[in-house]
């Protein structure tokens, strides 16, 4: 059975996650608390959410790139961090570089 065309986004939805939507080809972006799937001119989105320690729209550090860094225990066990110091006495293996979807 085909999924449907707007699945990922019925399920955040669904599990609470703020919607938008947009006019097919069009940029701007506005929330709605009822989304109109069956609405073939609309497209929808997962609202982004802002990465922002500051809480404030023109911080800076929405601009700087964010990355997941991945340590190793000496039992072998990974971890995965956004925090690079939260792992102190593990080996450091490396970081992942996060995008954002600009849609």
């Amino acid at each position: 059975m085909k999924q449907h065309k707007w699945a990922k986004e019925i399920k955040a939805w669904a599990d609470g996650a703020e919607i938008e939507k947009t006019w097919t080809g069009f940029q701007s972006w506005t929330t709605t608390e009822f989304p109109e799937w069956q609405d073939s001119t609309l497209t929808f989105r997962i609202k982004p959410q802002d990465i922002c320690k500051c809480q404030k729209q023109t911080c800076s550090a929405l601009k700087e790139p964010q990355y997941l860094y991945v340590a190793k225990s000496l039992d072998g066990y990974t971890s995965c961090s956004l925090d690079p110091t939260i792992n102190t006495g593990w080996n450091y293996i490396g970081k992942i570089k996060l995008e954002v979807d600009d849609d």
